[in-house]
């Protein structure tokens, strides 16, 4: 390929004869801006957080609850042996 130079337009940029490449290239990009079922996903998720942490605080008091029934039973049971005794 072979380019000529003409001198310059009124403006001062250089005028070109002859032959000339044209060369594009392009490039795409997207994002998602706004995922309802991410959205969703994460309203379930912390609905199950919840529903667990309930679960676990109902847990530990049935535990207490377990733990101090059965030390007053020995407690009772200590005292109905000596009252035997």
């Amino acid at each position: 390929d072979s380019t000529t130079y003409e001198g310059t337009d009124p403006l001062g940029y250089a005028r070109i004869d002859g032959d000339t490449d044209t060369f594009s290239r392009g490039l795409s990009l997207s994002q998602t801006l706004f995922d309802l079922g991410a959205w969703n996903s994460l309203d379930i998720a912390d609905k199950q957080a919840l529903q667990a942490s309930a679960q676990y605080d109902f847990a530990q008091q049935d535990l207490i609850v377990r733990v101090a029934d059965g030390y007053f039973n020995v407690l009772s049971a200590i005292d109905n042996l000596e009252f035997v005794q």
